[in-house]
Parts: structure tokens; C-alpha cells; sequence
């Protein structure tokens, strides 16, 4: 990120945090971005609870689970989840102010748990823990010698969670998320062409951020290679690159939830004048959508398809249930942002996502940049997929939209179907009024592959990256283009 800001003589000033301190740092400027193992939530993504506001996470840079480590036999009784006969003992260390320690107080008592703030290491040689929790990439046999202790250690066999580690910045500054984003794009693009550090030179200029910036991605890659030459030099010893840290070159699942966290603690509600307010107000959704077959077909009278029931999703999440509130608005799929800005349209349906339309127009008068859900249609092999799209300007909207569409690969991971919607979790972090979101939502539409069975199997058979990426899990890296 230094080089591409600054050039070959970049400049970086790194600030030590601890868990706990992290949220509060960023919220007040003392740090421009966390690289901080931190992983996206949808939690910290509406209402981080330290700091009482939401954050910008980039697309995760890692995947990683939590597991635990110790000293024999506390590894196996950890990973049992013991604390009885010879496991009455367990103790353990696990970083304070995490969602690991959010997980671990769900699955065993208090007296087990030992929250710290800094290494995990340093529980085991004080003898306040006999085990550790942490990243599969920080508690392996290597690291907890590195860090000094030198008694028998094993590592467990269970991974107790999803964690997809990512950049976070500051709400509120699209431009530096997006620049952010895009340079860990780029780095994830050069690995797929085959463009290493030695070879940085080849990549093309890019306007998107201004000509101050033309040389961002050559300048980011020649200060430290493509991703997998960055994982390679920094992680392979000790956290071997597979599964979800691979490549995805097209055939297996990309459909892939991220964790909720604590949704169930209650956040403020929707911004005064903000666009969920005025939708409500208004009584009705306002959805573009484009003719194609599988996601929006129209008969004379009704909309049907893919891009379609995401719309009616929406609705039912946020008219509690109401999943008839649309208003179907037809629009090409190339030529809807300004639509987006005059407020003819709340959101677009089955949008390409690409570089232009996330950036161009920051820093403008215009200011017109839309921002994407998660996608939910992945065409071909050239990186191309289909996601919602919504105006940047209105960060708690965009959230809503991408965790909605996310809830849906939720349910079918977790087998939830439409008639068992009730299983979905409770969410208060949009307040207690949206509660029901994620029911409603599964409840109007049903789960992603019910929804695909039911739009698009005929038309487009369901294989490749419009799979789950879920038990087994493969590769989850995935590079949108660049240019």
C-alpha cells in the first residue's frame, strides 16, 4: 500500500495494538488502516461495540480458523471441550476483546477461559494456561518456539470457526478503502497472469485513481511481489498455503459466508435520513433490473428470476416480511449509476463488478462510485461476476444490501431452508426493528441453491464457483480485473 501511494521510496510508520486497543485507534486516527489479523464480521462491519460505529473491511487477504494448542493432554481436552477428571485443570489463554474469545465463552465454562492482551505464548511459559486459542497461522509448533517456550506443545485437530482476516479503514473514506482494496486486488491479479516482483515492470498504468496513481499497481508489486510470492516469503514455513489461501482457477465453490459475530447485541438503528429511512417512509423498494433469462424475465405482469428474488429478499428484510414492496424498474446493466444518485433506483440488481464503477468519480464533484455486495453469480473463467450494486455515499445501506445477499449462502451452508427459516439467527444490529432480517429474508426467497434450482439450473446448470465453498473447502482467493 506504501509503494503504491508513494512510489519505490515509500514510507511506513507501523503502530503496535493490542486487540483491544485496535477499534479505538482507527476510529480516532491514530492509525489510516488496521492490519491486525482482524477478522470481517458483520458486527464490527455495523456496530463495532468499543467504539459505537462501523467499519470498511477489504476483501479478506487470509482465511484462517480458530483452533487450540497446549500442553499435553490440555490439547486434546480443549479440542473435546473437557473440563472434568483429567481435564478439570484446563486453562485456557485466549486474546481478550476477539471473536475467538466471543466463540470460546460459548463453549466452555469461565473458569476455563483465560483472556489476555498481547502473545498467546506468554500464558504458557507463566503458567497462567496450559492451552492457547488462536489462528491456525499463530499458535503452530514453530511460532510458540520462536516465541520462547520450549515444553511439549501439540496443536489440535479441530477448527472451531471461520475467521477471514482482512484490512480495515475508517467508514466515511471511500477512496482510501477502495485504493486499499484494490492494491490487494492487484497483487491477487498479478498472481493469476504470472506476474511476479522481477516482472512488475509488464503491468499496465491505471487512471482510476488519477494520474498521481498510474503507476500504483506496478509500483505494489514491485515492492513486494504478487500474493502467493508474499505468502510464500512470509508465511509457508509455519502456515503451509491450501484450501481456502489457494487461487480459485474456476472449478470449485466460491459461495462462501462470512461470520456474523455478536449480532445479537443491539445497534443504533438506521441513520436519520439515511436511505433505509426514506425507503420505509416511501413504502416500497426501488430495484433495477435488467431482461435476461434465468434473472430477470418479465411475463406481462410479474418479475421473475436470479436478480429478482434478491430484490424481493431486500423488501422482506426491511418491511419485515413485505417482500412485495418492490418496485421493479427496468434498466440496462451498464447504465444505472446515475440512477442510483437521483434516487430512481435504491439499488441495482445483477451489475458486472469492476474496478470503474467502485472508483471513478471519488474525489469528484460528482462523487458517483457505487459499492457492491458480496457476488452471487460468477460467469466464465475471466473473473466475471454479478453482485447488487448501491451508491457509496450511504455505507449503512450498502452494509444492509451485502449482508443480505451473504445470509443466503449462510442458510444453504448451514442447511436452512425456506420452510425452516426460523432456524436463521436473530439481528439486532441494525435495531431491535430489522430483528427478523435474515428469516424474512430466507423465508420470502429461500436459500441460494433453492433459489438457483428454482431461476437458473435449466438455463445455466449449477457447477464451478457458483458452488459453496463448504466442507470440504477449497480455494477461496478470487481476482476481479483490474483494468
Amino acid at each position: 500500500i506504501g509503494a503504491a501511494i508513494f512510489g519505490k521510496n515509500y514510507k511506513i510508520e507501523t503502530v503496535v495494538l493490542s486487540t483491544g486497543e485496535r477499534f479505538v485507534a482507527l476510529h480516532e486516527g491514530v492509525v489510516d488502516i488496521l492490519i491486525r489479523t482482524t477478522t470481517h464480521t458483520m458486527e464490527r462491519d455495523i456496530y463495532q461495540i468499543d467504539t459505537g460505529v462501523g467499519f470498511t473491511f477489504s476483501t479478506p487477504y487470509l482465511y484462517d480458523g480458530l483452533m487450540f494448542g497446549g500442553i499435553p493432554p490440555y490439547d486434546a481436552c480443549a479440542d473435546k471441550r473437557l473440563t472434568t477428571g483429567e481435564c478439570s485443570g484446563l486453562k485456557i489463554c485466549v486474546r481478550d476483546a476477539t471473536t475467538h474469545l466471543d466463540i470460546l465463552s460459548e463453549l466452555l465454562p469461565g473458569s476455563s477461559i483465560v483472556p489476555i492482551q498481547g502473545i498467546l505464548e506468554i500464558g504458557l511459559l507463566g503458567g497462567e494456561c496450559n492451552a492457547i486459542a488462536g489462528e491456525s497461522s499463530e499458535i503452530g509448533s514453530d511460532i510458540v518456539k520462536m516465541a520462547g517456550y520450549n515444553g511439549p506443545y501439540e496443536v489440535g485437530t479441530s477448527v472451531l470457526s471461520k475467521e477471514p482476516l482482512a484490512m480495515v479503514t475508517r467508514d466515511g473514506d471511500s477512496e482510501w478503502s477502495d485504493f486499499v482494496n484494490w492494491v490487494l486486488g492487484s497483487m491477487l491479479y498479478a498472481e493469476q497472469q504470472g506476474i511476479t516482483k522481477r516482472a512488475a515492470s509488464t503491468l499496465n498504468q491505471t487512471n482510476v485513481f488519477g494520474p498521481k496513481y498510474a503507476d500504483m499497481f506496478i509500483n505494489a508489486i514491485g515492492a513486494v511481489g504478487n500474493y502467493g510470492e508474499t505468502y510464500r516469503h512470509h508465511l509457508e514455513g509455519s502456515f503451509p498455503r491450501q484450501g481456502l489461501n489457494l487461487l480459485n482457477t474456476g472449478n470449485t465453490g466460491l459461495m462462501y459466508s462470512h461470520p456474523f459475530g455478536s449480532i445479537e447485541r443491539k445497534g443504533p438503528g438506521p441513520a436519520e435520513g439515511g436511505l433505509i429511512n426514506k425507503i420505509i417512509g416511501r413504502g416500497s423498494l426501488r430495484c433495477g433490473i435488467s431482461r435476461r433469462n434465468g434473472f430477470g424475465e418479465y411475463d406481462g405482469s410479474e418479475w421473475s428470476g436470479l436478480d429478482a428474488d434478491y430484490c424481493r429478499a431486500l423488501s422482506a428484510s426491511v418491511f419485515a416480511g413485505g417482500q412485495n414492496k418492490v418496485d421493479f424498474i427496468e434498466v440496462s446493466d451498464t447504465d444505472y449509476i446515475e440512477d442510483l444518485f437521483t434516487g430512481k433506483l435504491d439499488v441495482m440488481s445483477g451489475v458486472y463488478r469492476r474496478i470503474q464503477p467502485d472508483v471513478e468519480g471519488l474525489g469528484t464533484a460528482s462523487g458517483k462510485s457505487v459499492s457492491f455486495s458480496v457476488p452471487y453469480f460468477f460467469e466464465g473463467s475471466l473473473g466475471v461476476s454479478r453482485a447488487l450494486a448501491t451508491r457509496q455515499n450511504d455505507g449503512h445501506w450498502s452494509a444492509f444490501v451485502y449482508w443480505v445477499v451473504s445470509c443466503t449462502f449462510y442458510a444453504e451452508e448451514k442447511g436452512i431452508t425456506k420452510s425452516r427459516q426460523n432456524q436463521m439467527p436473530i439481528v439486532e444490529s441494525f435495531g431491535s426493528e430489522f430483528a427478523r432480517m435474515f428469516r424474512d429474508a430466507i423465508l420470502s426467497v429461500g436459500n441460494y441453491g433453492e433459489m438457483y434450482s428454482r431461476n437458473i439450473e435449466d438455463v445455466i446448470p449449477r457447477n464451478g464457483r457458483n458452488m459453496l465453498n463448504f466442507d470440504p473447502v477449497g480455494p477461496q482467493h478470487f481476482s476481479l480485473p483490474i483494468y
